[in-house]
């Protein structure tokens, strides 16, 4: 991604980029359907960007619930100096660097859609949520605005993340991160765990279905292309059950709706639930194509 053409890779690469997704298609078009899977998870680090914007973004946003409207508050307000995370986590938001190692970050910004300068928010030390990032709106406990109110299209402005950063202080290298991955799955008897490498992103607080996910082998480490999965419900509560990260962190740009960037490791989780997917699929037409019929 980029904001100029001078900042996009060679044409070259872009190519080669377009015949390797190709074959992931073909491969994962006779992948195997694993039905379900109850276990640790390893997500590489662009796919945990896609979970924690999934799992953090929206509750680490101080935002006001109008009076008698029904409507739950989703954020973690009254979260404020507990521990949402493991103690050698860290997470901050500042919107102003537009690159990071060489990355465009997209959800970087000047000013707010409230005219107002972000400033970098310390919101997890040490595993403890110490404030949230806010607009202009006040909230019970959050009266001042951080720079974060944005909108999407023309409407009113709200608190959203700009840049999240999340690291871990006891952050391992990747091949260390699957030995953690393989000796999680020993441990609960199974045969195999989980990596993750690409997901869609998720809507509503709920982590989007898995684009590329692999079984890995206790026995050898082998890696195995699987399919047709879907993440169940993950609670919040899961985060605090994180086994492990890495070192390196991956830039994962939001550009559907409103722009927003997550820098964050590859992540381990303890333990979450999939099923087989259930979607049905629009069935061919009886009658071929005019432009078709007779070859």
């Amino acid at each position: 991604i980029g904001e100029r053409v001078d900042q996009l890779p060679p044409l070259e690469k872009m190519l080669a980029e377009v015949d390797a997704m190709c074959e992931r298609l073909t491969a994962l078009a006779a992948a195997p359907v694993l039905e379900q899977y109850t276990g640790p998870v390893l997500f590489d680090a662009k796919a945990a960007g896609t979970v924690f914007e999934t799992l953090l973004s929206d509750r680490l946003c101080a935002r006001p619930t109008p009076l008698g409207s029904g409507a739950d508050d989703e954020s973690f307000e009254k979260k404020i100096g507990l521990r949402i995370l493991p103690r050698s986590f860290h997470v901050f938001d500042d919107p102003g660097p537009q690159f990071y190692e060489g990355a465009l970050v997209a959800g970087a910004y000047r000013y707010d859609d409230e005219a107002v300068k972000p400033s970098k928010v310390h919101l997890v030390e040490k595993g403890i949520l110490k404030t949230l990032l806010a607009g202009r709106a006040p909230t019970r406990k959050i009266k001042q605005t951080t720079g974060h109110g944005r909108s999407s299209g023309f409407a009113d402005p709200r608190a959203n993340i700009g840049c999240l950063y999340i690291s871990d202080d006891n952050g391992i290298a990747d091949a260390e991160l699957k030995q953690e991955l393989i000796q999680a799955a020993r441990d609960e008897g199974l045969p195999f765990g989980l990596r993750v490498a690409a997901l869609d992103e998720g809507a509503g607080g709920e982590l989007g279905d898995p684009i590329y996910a692999y079984k890995v082998y206790v026995e050898d480490g082998r890696e195995e292309l699987v399919r047709g999965l879907q993440f169940r419900p993950v609670q919040p509560t899961s985060m605090k059950r994180i086994l492990a990260a890495g070192r390196d962190r991956k830039v994962h740009n939001s550009v559907s709706g409103l722009t927003a960037s997550v820098i964050a490791p590859a992540t381990l989780f303890e333990e979450l639930e999939l099923t087989k997917m259930d979607e049905e699929f629009d069935t061919l037409p009886i009658l071929k194509a005019p432009a078709v019929r007779g070859k």
